[in-house]
């Protein structure tokens, strides 16, 4: 449960901050058009060594790559760190908006040994949608909004509109600092990555 609590707190925490920052945008820029920034690159990415890095290429779903970050996870999830992928941009109408705007697609791959399907084991975490995605264990969550993949010591997660959407582009993913190609079958995951006794800084 504890688990749980960390994985919904940074999710919260990691809407909230992109709700804030999107109105703040929309509020002082005086546009409606929402473009994420990037601390992180597609060349430092392919560089990284911590964890398998998975994403959908230059465009997934019809929307450019438009931010790559580098990010903390904070405390309650070991302290890990996600290198995440944003795609397109959105529009939250002009001035102050507090409903701020979802981004079309977001990649983020994550320390297995911090987040993992074993998490949603208790009574307040959502029930998962198990299913298997390119030949790796995965499961649905939010109506398929979310789609969380295991594989390796990475858990890919998917945000999408629709879980249509969410597969598609889970078919694109493809590896950075892997040879994995879209397409192809994805490596299962480490021993004790989805029972989650998978230690941090395993590759």
């Amino acid at each position: 449960m504890l688990a749980w609590f960390g994985i919904g707190l940074v999710l919260a925490l990691f809407v909230a901050a992109g709700v804030l920052a999107a109105a703040m945008l929309g509020y002082f820029g005086g546009s409606s058009a929402v473009h994420p920034n990037s601390n992180f690159s597609v060349a430092k990415a392919r560089d990284f060594r911590d964890f398998p890095v998975f994403y959908a290429g230059p465009e997934a779903n019809g929307q450019e790559l438009t931010a790559t970050n580098y990010e903390p996870l904070g405390p309650l999830r070991k302290s890990q760190w996600s290198v995440e992928f944003s795609y397109g941009t959105c529009d939250i109408g002009p001035g102050f908006d507090p409903g701020g705007c979802s981004l079309p697609v977001s990649i983020s791959n994550e320390p297995a040994c911090s987040r993992n399907l074993s998490m949603y084991g208790g009574a307040l975490s959502p029930e998962p949608d198990l299913t298997r995605v390119r030949g790796t264990k995965a499961a649905f969550f939010e109506g398929g909004n979310r789609l969380e993949i295991q594989t390796g010591t990475t858990t890919v997660v998917i945000f999408a509109f629709s879980k249509r959407e969410a597969l598609s582009v889970a078919q694109n993913l493809r590896g950075l600092n892997v040879p994995v190609s879209a397409g192809d079958r994805l490596p299962p995951p480490a021993p004790g990555a989805v029972e989650g006794t998978l230690p941090c800084g395993a590759r």
